[in-house]
């Protein structure tokens, strides 16, 4: 037997250990797999118009943690096969309706179906109110007026357009808003004449047809003119354009009634006081 120096006795057991606590631990273990994803059966989902109850197509339903994504069917209906078991976020998208987002479970014990609803994303305009631009009146007076104004059978000036006009003469406004009738200057003042019988008699004999003018419904009486004597009716230029709160002319056929007392067939001017 051959024996071996003490050196090399010991460097051979201490390979003998080695190997031996090699053999106790075993090979080297293999590396974890990674986790993968489970994915359920698939939860079935409806989509539905929120207004009117059907069935919305073409809907995205994306899975936000995933970014998987399917469209819903002609019925509105779609499985979650892409989600996971564990559940995800949901978005559920298309163009003309508000984007909805939900947390979705797709678990084996989530098997009642899903329904969404989605709504229009058309903009919803604030109501719109409208208000009668006519002014509400407590003369009774007045009233009338507007009354007679919806009719529409004479011309008429209404407050809105007086208070434009405050500064002008009587006979301007007139002028402005009435057609088919002249005006006769004597001095100061001011003499409103039917157009038509004016130019009739402007070469001839007889007399002026002056229309009546009457002020809150009261007839005013014509008077002489001092410097003219052929000359006789009522000056406009006494009344202020900022008292008046309504102006309203006739042609003889369409007087009412109540305002027709005369009969002078020359047609009705018709003023009223302004409304404090």
């Amino acid at each position: 037997m051959t024996l071996l120096p003490l050196r090399w006795s010991r460097a051979l057991a201490a390979v003998s250990l080695a190997s031996a606590a090699g053999l106790a631990q075993g090979p080297p273990a293999a590396p974890a797999l990674a986790a993968r994803q489970v994915v359920g059966r698939g939860r079935i989902i409806g989509v539905y118009d929120a207004m009117t109850g059907d069935a919305v197509d073409s809907v995205e339903v994306r899975d936000m943690l995933s970014g998987l994504s399917a469209f819903t069917t002609k019925t509105g209906t779609l499985s979650l096969f892409f989600v996971d078991t564990a559940g995800s976020m949901m978005r559920f998208r298309k163009v003309g309706y508000v984007p909805v987002m939900m947390a979705v479970g797709n678990s084996l014990r989530d098997t009642v179906p899903l329904i969404v609803m989605l709504a229009h994303s058309g903009q919803t305009l604030p109501a719109v109110v409208t208000r009668d631009s006519t002014r509400v009146y407590f003369s009774p007076l007045l009233r009338g007026f507007e009354e007679r104004r919806k009719a529409g059978h004479g011309y008429f000036v209404p407050e809105a357009q007086l208070r434009k006009q405050d500064d002008h003469k009587l006979s301007d406004v007139i002028s402005a808003h009435v057609p088919g009738i002249t005006f006769q200057r004597s001095a100061s003042k001011m003499y409103l004449v039917s157009g038509r019988t004016s130019m009739q008699l402007s070469g001839g004999s007889g007399k002026r047809c002056y229309p009546d003018i009457l002020l809150d419904g009261v007839r005013l009486s014509p008077a002489a003119d001092a410097q003219n004597p052929n000359f006789a009716g009522v000056d406009l230029n006494q009344f202020s354009v900022m008292d008046i709160g309504a102006v309203e002319f006739y042609n003889t056929a369409s007087i009412p009634m109540q305002f027709n007392a005369t009969a002078s067939g020359c047609g009705a001017l018709l003023l009223w006081t302004r409304e404090r």
